[in-house]
C-alpha cells in the first residue's frame, strides 16, 4: 500500500488516496474520491490492513480534524473488501473525511 498526495482542492483541502497492491500487482485505490488525510495505521497480516482517516465536522478548519476513523480492508485473493464503513466526503456532514 502506498499513500499518494495530489494537488490540493480549490479550498486548499489536501487530497490523498491509498494505492493498493497485492500479489505484486496494482489493485486499485481505497476509495473513489480522495481524502483530506489517510495513513496506514496497522498491517495485521498479508491479507488485512487498517487505514486511519482524519474526520472533520463542518466547522473544523483544514488541518484541525475533530477525530479519526479506522477502516479495515481485507484482501480476499481476488479483491479488497472493507470491513468497516468508510466516512463520507460530504464537507457538510459530521465526521467527514472531506
Amino acid at each position: 500500500m502506498v499513500i499518494g498526495t495530489g494537488q490540493p482542492a480549490a479550498d486548499n483541502t489536501p487530497r490523498q488516496l491509498a494505492f493498493v497492491f497485492a500479489d505484486g500487482r496494482y489493485r486499485g485505490t481505497d476509495t473513489k474520491d480522495p481524502s483530506a488525510h489517510v495513513a496506514l495505521r496497522n498491517q495485521r497480516n498479508d491479507h488485512e490492513v487498517t487505514l486511519r482517516y482524519d474526520t472533520y465536522n463542518p466547522q473544523d478548519p483544514i488541518g484541525s480534524p475533530s477525530g479519526h476513523a479506522d477502516v479495515r480492508f481485507r484482501w480476499t485473493g481476488t479483491n479488497f473488501s472493507t470491513l468497516d464503513p468508510i466516512p463520507t466526503t460530504d464537507p457538510q456532514a459530521a465526521d467527514s473525511r472531506r
